[in-house]
């Protein structure tokens, strides 16, 4: 279960990584991606690992269905929660053109969240009744 959850994780990642790759090489698109995007994508890909394995986890567990929002809600919380913290500390730090690095980690973090609601709701299927 892990390991699947960890090559679905890298495969969206490189996936992403593509798209972003294919954007800053392109002569119009390019100035729409921050210089530090590989920055956040690190922390994002890093924050998806971490909750995917805590994910499979708990969907490995017998009572997984019963705790589902549970897992759900604490997924979603810890994802903000460390988000929010490494934008504060980002722009505390200082980096150049802010709204474009926070637009761009924002871009990221609903793409990843997009993917782990997903992802969650593909594995409870099969414990629906």
């Amino acid at each position: 279960m892990v390991k699947k959850a960890l090559f679905k994780i890298i495969g969206y990642s490189a996936f992403l990584a593509a798209i972003i790759f294919l954007l800053q090489n392109i002569s119009f698109t390019h100035h729409l991606i921050h210089s530090d995007i590989w920055t956040i994508f690190i922390f994002s890909f890093i924050v998806s690992i971490l909750i995917g394995l805590a994910n499979s986890y708990f969907v490995s567990r017998k009572d997984f269905a019963e705790n589902l929002p549970q897992v759900f809600i604490a997924s979603t919380v810890m994802r903000l929660l460390l988000s929010i913290f490494f934008v504060g500390i980002v722009l505390y730090l200082g980096v150049e053109d802010r709204l474009l690095w926070v637009i761009n980690f924002f871009i990221l973090y609903i793409f990843y969240l997009i993917f782990e609601i997903i992802s969650l709701m593909t594995t409870l299927r099969p414990h629906s009744r």
